[in-house]
């Protein structure tokens, strides 16, 4: 009979517990897989039942437009009438809203960041504090609508209008808004860092306070603007010939340029 040490290194011992921990994490791996599909299975099912939900308030004339909170990202809503609906909270990042409708609705902190709403129509809406980041809003009508501190920035803003619209307080930085118009609009204390306007209609825009940093102004249209404390680290470039153009940055004592520090 061979005699065996009891004494001796069991050698094995260390790959059985290297072989255990490989199946452990195996396992767990496998585990957290499953319930990853199990919640985009269920977050896509409720998508579905949010968007059937929308379209046939839409089939029912006189049905309440109460759409507050629901998930519909990622979903196509081009040219549908959300003319006064509830949008409060509603997340609709990347969705397609082309040609839609948004005449007065409440678009409260609504979340639109990299959605499509070129050519639609948002007019005396209330949207402050939405999320609109990266949004396609070419030929938006925005006209007498709220948008304080809401976000657009790096949004595609060319030939909408914002006439007389409140966007105190927003942050537009990297927006390209070429053509628009923002007649009458307020745009005091915006984040406006590399904003281009140019060929954009400011008159009598109100944009004291704002960080105009390396923004462009050039071609746009100032007449009659409120440019009192503006700020920059780099200066913006102004209209050619542009006599009203402030000499430097304004400083308020104790305060920072808006956006400075992020």
């Amino acid at each position: 009979m061979i005699a065996i040490d009891r004494r001796a290194p069991r050698w094995w011992l260390p790959g059985i517990g290297m072989l255990s921990g490989v199946i452990l994490v195996t396992a767990l791996a496998a585990a957290a897989h499953r319930q990853t599909v199990v919640d985009e299975a269920a977050a896509n099912n409720r998508r579905l039942a949010d968007l059937t939900f929308v379209r046939s308030a839409f089939a029912s004339p006189g049905t309440v437009r109460a759409f507050r909170g629901l998930q519909l990202a990622d979903t196509d809503l081009s040219g549908i009438p959300l003319d006064g609906a509830d949008l409060r909270g509603t997340d609709l990042d990347r969705a397609d809203l082309q040609d839609a409708s948004f005449v007065g609705a409440d678009l409260t902190s609504t979340h639109l960041r990299n959605a499509t709403i070129a050519g639609a129509d948002m007019s005396r809406a209330v949207a402050p504090n939405a999320l609109l980041g990266g949004v396609n809003a070419e030929n938006l009508g925005a006209t007498d609508v709220d948008f304080k501190n809401a976000d657009l920035g790096s949004g595609y803003l060319v030939g909408a209008t914002f006439d007389r619209s409140d966007l105190g307080g927003a942050a537009l930085p990297l927006a390209v808004a070429s053509t628009a118009s923002f007649v009458d609009a307020n745009l005091a204390g915006a984040d406006l860092r590399g904003t281009d306007f140019e060929h954009a209609d400011l008159t009598r825009a109100n944009l004291s306070g704002a960080n105009v940093d390396r923004a462009n102004f050039r071609n746009a249209d100032l007449t009659d603007a409120n440019l009192i404390g503006v700020c920059w680290e780099d200066p913006p470039l102004w209209p050619d010939g542009f006599t009203e153009a402030p000499r430097e940055s304004a400083r308020i004592e104790n305060h920072a340029c808006v956006g400075e520090g992020d």
